[in-house]
């Protein structure tokens, strides 16, 4: 069961990445943020059940941490989804893999003095040279904006200094607390971050929240309920099995991505993507597993 709960969690990651980018390039990204998270508050009801009553009572607790990785969750988010007007899914999502797990080696050794073997400085480079790479080759769909590239490449590396800044409060919050309760907390309360994002935007002359018809609201919900299965089979695999090999897994996930996009949105790419993408997953699985 180790494996099946492990793919399951890759496929429902994917899956909800692939399926939610249509409405990110149809509705204001902040505002498409806001829709998708807003969902978490039913949708991961069923998390709920697993968590023990006791852990209710802590979440007070830690509200700073909450808050923070909140917002950081919603920056995070604003600057991918832009990211997804200039970059084909499956480029945005192999180039924001790698920046995140080099963020996190490099946390680990300035703050918890972690040692960089030989082997991992090498996959590092193998992966920040892919990720690099990869994320200034030029697309050729043409509904993307391929002038672009270099905006999405930086818009990526925004997304990837405060995603793994949120993991890293996330992942104290999951110690803590509860593995689920700190998923349902963080998921929706990055509804509320972007909320507050969107307000204050208004209040400075910019454009409040895009408002979409009841019929697209509920096409959001279905098309991120798959986070569900990625959520609960993470959970239940780390269980089973090792952390390494779960990430490793997970990290397969932007091949299923690149798969469905070339299928959904046509966004078919060259050789050298291939090349630059395989070389980022390979560095980014081998420092997953290495670690």
């Amino acid at each position: 069961m180790f494996w099946f709960w492990a793919f399951i969690s890759m496929f429902g990651y994917a899956l909800q990445n692939v399926l939610m980018t249509r409405y990110v390039r149809k509705i204001e990204v902040l505002s498409a943020g806001f829709y998708r998270n807003i969902t978490f508050f039913v949708s991961f009801l069923p998390l709920l059940y697993f968590v023990p009553s006791d852990s209710y009572s802590m979440v007070h607790t830690f509200w700073p941490e909450i808050i923070l990785a909140c917002f950081l969750g919603a920056g995070s988010q604003w600057t991918r989804f832009l990211s997804l007007r200039y970059l084909p899914i499956g480029t945005s999502s192999a180039v924001v893999l790698g920046f995140n797990v080099l963020f996190s080696v490099l946390l680990g050794w300035v703050f918890f003095s972690e040692v960089l073997s030989f082997w991992v400085l090498v996959c590092i480079f193998i992966t920040l040279a892919g990720s690099v790479i990869l994320s200034t080759l030029k697309n050729d769909a043409p509904h993307l904006e391929p002038a672009s590239v270099i905006k999405g490449f930086l818009l990526l590396l925004a997304t990837s200094v405060m995603l793994t800044t949120a993991f890293f409060f996330v992942a104290k919050l999951s110690r803590e607390l509860d593995p689920m309760l700190s998923a349902y907390v963080w998921e929706s309360g990055i509804a509320v971050a972007a909320l507050v994002f969107i307000t204050g935007r208004k209040l400075f002359g910019g454009a409040g929240l895009e408002r979409v018809s009841l019929k697209t609201f509920s096409k959001i919900f279905w098309c991120v309920l798959p986070t569900l299965l990625g959520t609960a089979g993470f959970a239940l695999a780390i269980t089973l099995g090792p952390l390494g090999i779960v990430s490793a897994i997970s990290a397969t996930g932007v091949f299923v991505i690149t798969g469905l996009s070339i299928l959904l949105y046509k966004e078919t790419l060259t050789y050298r993507h291939y090349i630059a993408m395989g070389a980022t997953i390979a560095g980014v699985v081998a420092l997953r597993l290495l670690s």
